[in-house]
C-alpha cells in the first residue's frame, strides 16, 4: 500500500458523535426542573433497578396496562433492552416512537412515549404514553411531563391532534387528561397480551388551542435534525 492511499483512510478525528448519526438522540427537551432526552441502551441497568426497588403501580390498584411487563424479574432488563432496540431499529418517517427518559432536578422519575398515528407527515396526529415510579406519583410529575411532550408535538412538529388513553379505572391517568384540555373520545376495545380478554380504554383528543400550558417555558434543543428524521421539512 502506498503512502497516498493510506492517508485516505479513516482516522478517530473523523468518528461521527452519536447524535450525529441519529437525530434523536440530540434532543432535549426541558421545562422547569424537568429534563427529557431519548432514552439509551445504557439508561436500561437504571430503569430495571429503579422499577424493581419502586414499582409502578399498586396492587390493590386497577391495573394500568394490557400486561404486567414490570413484573417480569430478572427478564425485565432484556425485556426492556429488546423494546428500546426495536424502536432505534423500526425508525423511519412513516413509523416512529419517540421514548424519553425523565428526570426531575436530576433523578430518574420514568418514561414519556410519544408515537406517530400511522405516517405523521400525513396524519399530523401522534399518541402519547407514560409510566411514573410508583414513589414519585401523586406530586404532578405526570402531569409536567405530559404538558412538555405535548408543547413539543405541537409547537415543534405541528401536531394537529394527540391522543392519550387510560384504561378504564386508572383515575390518575384519565384525570391528567381532564385537566390538560383533552376531550372525551369514546373507547378502545383492547385484547390482554396473552390472548385471553380484553378491556376498554377511555380514549382522548386534544387540540392545539385547548392545551393547559405548563407553569414553565419548554424549551427544546436538537428539534430541527430531529424533524428531518421525522420526513418534515425545517419550518415549522
Amino acid at each position: 500500500m502506498t503512502s497516498g492511499a493510506a492517508a485516505k483512510l479513516p482516522t478517530m478525528s473523523h468518528v461521527e458523535p452519536l447524535e450525529d448519526i441519529f437525530a434523536p438522540f440530540a434532543l432535549r427537551i426541558s421545562c422547569g426542573p424537568l429534563r427529557m432526552r431519548f432514552v439509551r441502551d445504557v439508561d436500561v441497568p437504571e430503569i430495571a433497578a429503579a422499577i424493581h426497588e419502586h414499582g409502578i403501580y399498586s396492587p390493590d390498584q386497577p391495573m394500568p396496562f394490557m400486561r404486567r411487563w414490570a413484573e417480569a424479574g430478572h427478564d425485565l432488563a432484556v425485556n426492556t433492552l429488546q423494546y428500546y432496540y426495536d424502536a432505534f431499529a423500526s425508525w423511519s418517517p412513516e413509523s416512529w416512537i419517540l421514548l424519553l427518559h425523565v428526570s426531575m432536578d436530576g433523578r430518574f422519575v420514568g418514561i414519556q412515549h410519544l408515537e406517530a398515528i400511522q405516517d405523521f407527515r400525513q396524519t399530523r396526529a401522534a399518541e402519547t404514553g407514560s409510566w411514573l415510579l410508583r414513589h414519585e406519583q401523586g406530586k404532578g410529575i405526570g402531569t409536567l411531563m405530559r404538558q412538555a411532550v405535548l408543547a413539543f408535538a405541537f409547537d415543534e412538529l405541528g401536531a394537529q391532534v394527540l391522543e392519550s388513553g387510560g384504561m378504564v379505572g386508572n383515575q390518575a391517568s384519565l384525570a391528567v387528561s381532564r385537566k390538560l384540555g383533552y376531550v372525551p373520545n369514546g373507547y378502545r376495545r383492547c385484547v390482554h397480551a396473552d390472548g385471553v380478554g380484553w378491556r376498554d380504554v377511555e380514549m382522548y383528543r386534544l387540540a392545539p388551542g385547548d392545551l393547559v400550558r405548563a407553569p414553565y417555558p419548554v424549551k427544546v434543543t436538537g428539534a430541527a435534525a430531529f424533524r428531518a428524521s421525522i420526513g418534515l421539512p425545517d419550518a415549522r
